[in-house]
């Protein structure tokens, strides 16, 4: 007998770096995606950030980036609206918390990722425990690309 996966609701929110909110641009470099229990972040494509807004201080956004994980790993449990108003005029922002329905939190992240940043491929991932500790997967780095 096989058994039926059970639908899960998740909340997640779009990373983006806005290097200028007076000009209205942003490019989105990431996902944060939650089941209530565990958290994961993950960026990719880094690397289009310079060709998109040259000038562009890659180090600040590695800053903001850590930060942001740092934040996550901190929470016991991450709030992903009190992150979006923590970063609000950030040089990398959350948005705003939207919920979508699935059976696996690593495959709703690929399809987020696959949605709002581009084609998928591994890049930097962590994941954030709702217990307060993080555990880094095996061979991430915060490089993505």
């Amino acid at each position: 007998m096989r058994r039926r996966s059970r639908n899960v609701n998740f909340q997640y929110s779009v990373v983006r770096v806005v290097p200028s909110a007076i000009a209205d641009e942003s490019i989105n470099v990431g996902v944060i995606v939650s089941d209530g229990h565990h958290t994961i972040f993950q960026t990719k494509m880094l690397d289009r950030i310079p060709a998109a807004f040259p000038g562009i201080d890659p180090q600040a956004i590695e800053v903001s980036l850590a930060h942001l994980d740092e934040l996550g790993q901190a929470e016991a449990k991450l709030d992903l609206g009190e992150l979006c108003r923590r970063t609000s005029g950030a040089l990398v922002q959350v948005s705003k918390p939207a919920t979508t329905i699935g059976t696996s939190i690593d495959n709703e992240l690929h399809q987020l990722l696959e949605l709002y940043v581009g084609g998928y491929r591994a890049a930097s991932a962590a994941t954030f425990q709702s217990v307060g500790r993080a555990s880094r997967r095996a061979g991430a780095t915060r490089a993505g690309g």
